[in-house]
């Protein structure tokens, strides 16, 4: 079954020339428009919790639902956010987005940091009370790709080196040793979680994901564009080759969504096919990643899964990506 999934990209607004010589500029500033008017300022006016700190996040289309919790990606997903629309200009005097992006930082810093332990939380409450302790690897991507970016819009080096800091902890206890790659999923204490269990979430525990590497070498491109630090150089390295190899192979029809620890591959159905838009955002990443390191871009590669998605996962009839193929 094929679903349609939707992303919604906010705060990069390029004027593009397509082939055929067409003029998107005017496209590019209705969008623009769009975001300054309505996207952002929705998100400002209604997400912020100026009460707890960070942010209320259960809206859909019938309206806002109860909220009962923070997440670690969502909040994370926020603050980067709003940093990065403040980089692009669009604060102004009635809406800073900086300083909404600050709400996010001091609620995870202040509730979601395990000062015991290192690394963050999964889940709060509205008002910090932890819910969940464990400590998932895609969650915490997000939280040094969002911290990158505040660092950027706040000129605050205190989230630049938690975001070091947070790589470093994730290096001690993440990497896999033996094999390469890094296990996703930990307890509190940064136990290794290798069997499916109610809590762990993102992912199948056990297994290495191709959704989490992608994520994981995401952050890495953005922390080391900014520290230059040569682990962090040494690992964003490790994370393309694994990407490149495992998950996203030239030939887009052997992408995979898990391998096992010692990169085997996985007979369940379920962890084969194709996520048409992963595969897309694996192509540009990769092209960001090789230029963060000064390496020649992949550009065979990223072709290679552009055209692949075009080909078999566009949606012809009302435009957009299928969410599954193969």
């Amino acid at each position: 079954m094929k679903i349609k999934l939707l992303f919604i990209l906010t705060g990069l607004v390029l004027t593009i020339v397509n082939s055929n010589g067409e003029d998107f500029s005017l496209k590019a500033s209705e969008f623009r428009k769009q975001i300054s008017e309505k996207v952002l300022p929705y998100w400002y006016n209604t997400a912020v919790d100026k009460v707890n700190g960070g942010y209320f996040l259960s809206d859909d289309l019938k309206g806002r639902k109860p909220n009962n919790e923070k997440q670690l990606v969502t909040q994370s997903r926020m603050v980067w956010g709003f940093s990065h629309s403040h980089i692009k200009g669009f604060s102004n005097l009635d809406r800073n987005y900086v300083d909404a992006a600050e709400y996010g930082f001091k609620f995870l810093t202040n509730y979601f940091y395990d000062r015991n332990n290192g690394g963050y939380f999964w889940t709060t409450d509205i008002s910090g009370k932890v819910i969940n302790d464990r400590k998932i690897l895609y969650g915490e991507a997000f939280v040094i790709y969002a911290f990158v970016e505040y660092y950027r819009a706040s000129h605050d080096y205190e989230a630049l080196k938690m975001a070091l800091d947070l790589f470093r902890t994730i290096q001690k206890y993440g990497y896999d040793k033996k094999n390469g790659g890094w296990i996703e999923h930990f307890t509190a204490d940064w136990k290794p979680i290798l069997k499916p269990e109610a809590g762990a979430d993102v992912e199948i525990p056990g297994y290495k994901s191709a959704n989490t590497h992608l994520h994981w070498m995401e952050s890495l491109s953005e922390l080391y564009a900014e520290t230059k630090d040569k682990e962090v150089k040494s690992v964003l390295e490790e994370a393309v080759k694994i990407n490149k190899k495992y998950f996203y192979p030239k030939n887009p029809a052997e992408s995979c969504f898990h391998r096992k620890l010692d990169w085997a591959k996985v007979a369940d159905a379920r962890s084969q096919g194709i996520s048409y838009g992963h595969n897309v955002e694996f192509a540009w990443l990769l092209i960001r990643a090789e230029t963060v390191l000064g390496k020649r871009p992949s550009w065979s590669h990223f072709k290679a899964h552009i055209n692949y998605a075009l080909k078999y996962g566009y949606d012809n009839e009302r435009g957009g990506l299928f969410y599954l193929g193969y």
